[in-house]
């Protein structure tokens, strides 16, 4: 018998699944993130309680947030702070050279971007023309011009990205096209769901990391995301790629430091899977978010 939306998931979530389910059904919960201003400077490791502070709250997209700097540019992006944590797992170095393989609509590129210096470049990657577009609008109205040249964009297919890339980025985010459960409950779209979709968008997710590995210098470190809740979409493919690549990759065992790991569990709710971490919304209201770290080891 074919599985609907809530069997499946009150299957997956036990007696957790209506709670789930009803946080999943409310308004997502945001804040005003500032990447380039000196009071949240983004030094990502320990910043999300300047983040979470009860002034940077919003639930919706409000104008009135938006302010510019006295350089000009944007300093208010409005996003879920759960959508960091994968920036901060991938550990930035002001050197590094970092490719965001999905990256639209941006929130995540942008603090990838806050990382870098003088040294360091980001190429941000998508394969919709359109995205790329509202891409670089974003990475250009919200970062001051003398950091502009630290990034470049391609509009490429992030399957095939490899090919044009071999073995040139130092930090890799693959942010994977998901089913994104979420969204389809907001849309009242469940009825369109089916594991045979999930599984569908779990090879192209596999097929996105192998790209990354390509990409991948050697001892490269590789953050694999979602905004699915479905394992099948999240350990399940990293499981996959671990075990298919087993001779060129391995888990990342430095994730967080002890800190880190306890202040993200305090602030927006961070809970370890068997094969990454995972952020849902019935615990502080943020998320879904999962993401895995990979090193490259040859």
């Amino acid at each position: 018998m074919k599985a609907d939306f809530n069997s499946y998931f009150s299957n997956l979530y036990g007696s957790r699944w209506e709670g789930l389910s009803k946080h999943l059904n409310s308004p997502e919960k945001q804040i005003c993130f500032s990447p380039f201003s000196h009071k949240s400077n983004m030094a990502l490791d320990g910043a999300f309680e300047g983040l979470l502070s009860p002034g940077n709250h919003v639930y919706s997209n409000p104008e009135q947030s938006q302010s510019r700097s006295s350089a000009g540019h944007l300093q208010n992006y409005i996003m879920d702070p759960a959508s960091l944590a994968p920036v901060l797992a991938l550990q930035v170095h002001p050197e590094d050279q970092v490719l965001d393989l999905c990256a639209a609509p941006g929130g995540k590129s942008l603090g990838l971007l806050s990382q870098l210096g003088e040294q360091g470049h980001l190429l941000s990657n998508d394969s919709s023309p359109a995205r790329v577009t509202r891409l670089r609008k974003v990475l250009e109205q919200y970062s001051p011009q003398e950091i502009h040249q630290r990034f470049s964009l391609r509009n490429k297919d992030g399957t095939k990205f490899g090919f044009f890339h071999p073995k040139e980025f130092s930090k890799i985010l693959v942010d994977a096209p998901c089913s994104g459960e979420r969204h389809q409950i907001h849309s009242g779209k469940t009825s369109e769901w089916s594991l045979k979709r999930s599984k569908s968008l779990a090879m192209k997710q596999y097929t996105l990391l192998c790209a990354a590995l390509l990409c991948a210098q050697t001892e490269a470190r590789i953050v694999y995301s979602t905004c699915s809740i479905n394992p099948v979409e999240n350990d399940e493919v990293v499981r996959r790629f671990l075990k298919k690549k087993k001779d060129f990759v391995k888990a990342a065992s430095d994730v967080f430091s002890e800190s880190t790991k306890n202040a993200l569990e305090k602030s927006v709710g961070l809970e370890q899977t068997e094969l990454g971490w995972i952020i849902l919304p019935d615990t502080q209201g943020y998320g879904p978010i999962y993401f895995s770290a990979i090193q490259k080891t040859s």
